[in-house]
């Protein structure tokens, strides 16, 4: 890993394209820079918070949308008896529970006792199936 390496463009496009799809640990591996350097290239790309850049939400926004209250009931309920499809990311050391949005639809499908989708604004997870 070089030191005040300057970026190119390859190495911008393949930040941005990545930006949270992949961990900041493999855009670091995969570029030759530590994460310091891609967390502060990040920043000045107004690149966004990391989790707020992939093809989820965090469990806690998606609870939220959709009108639900109790953390812990719903994961008891959802998650460990119901197979409700939470990943689990981790950004700076940290490990948050997701939700791919396709993943949600599919399994809100199966479930929809469980979901009173008329207190829910419509789109508020984007385009729904």
């Amino acid at each position: 890993m070089g030191k005040n390496r300057n970026w190119t463009n390859e190495e911008i496009f393949y930040l941005q394209e990545n930006w949270g799809q992949k961990s900041k640990k493999v855009l670091a591996k995969n570029l030759g820079r530590s994460i310091n350097a891609i967390n502060i290239k990040a920043q000045k790309l107004n690149l966004g918070p990391f989790l707020e850049n992939g093809e989820y939400i965090s469990y806690n926004q998606l609870l939220k949308a959709i009108g639900k209250n109790s953390y812990s009931y719903t994961n008891k309920s959802w998650i460990e008896e119901r197979g409700f499809p939470v990943k689990y990311r981790t950004v700076d050391n940290c490990r948050f529970k997701v939700v791919y949005l396709d993943d949600f639809w599919k399994w809100a499908e199966r479930n929809k006792s469980f979901i009173d989708f008329s207190k829910m604004p419509e789109n508020i997870l984007g385009v729904e199936p």
